[in-house]
């Protein structure tokens, strides 16, 4: 059997989708174990106090941060998931891409159907 690989994982906004995507990770390793990859639920960023102690005592976080930018400085922390309503995509995705982290967002980048919004560049490696 080969080793498989762990992957930090850092969850930005525990709302229903931030909550799908903990839930996801934590099953991927079962679902698809030809991935290689074990996701550790390391950090979620929310600014609600019982939501962050939620993140810890159900959903399997190590730890919570209020600020999601504490999350994007966490060093264990490799890979992002923006979760947060759609409108803060854009600046969280380059607060990302700014502190190196790989990230996702599948919503769009404006605050509106009309604004042009723009993707930001790839992110560089840390380290």
């Amino acid at each position: 059997m080969t080793d498989k690989r762990i992957l930090g994982i850092g969850v930005i906004s525990l709302g229903w989708m931030g909550r799908l995507h903990a839930r996801s990770y934590r099953a991927i390793a079962e679902r698809f174990p030809e991935l290689g990859v074990t996701p550790r639920l390391v950090a979620a960023a929310d600014p609600v106090d019982e939501v962050r102690q939620e993140a810890v005592d159900n959903l399997g976080f190590e730890r919570a941060y209020a600020d999601y930018r504490d999350l994007l400085a966490d060093p264990e922390v490799e890979a992002v998931s923006i979760c947060a309503p759609n409108f803060l995509h854009h600046e969280m995705a380059l607060a990302a891409v700014e502190a190196g982290s790989p990230s996702g967002s599948r919503s769009p980048w404006g605050s509106a159907p009309n604004s042009p919004g723009r993707s930001p560049r790839p992110p560089r490696r840390r380290g």
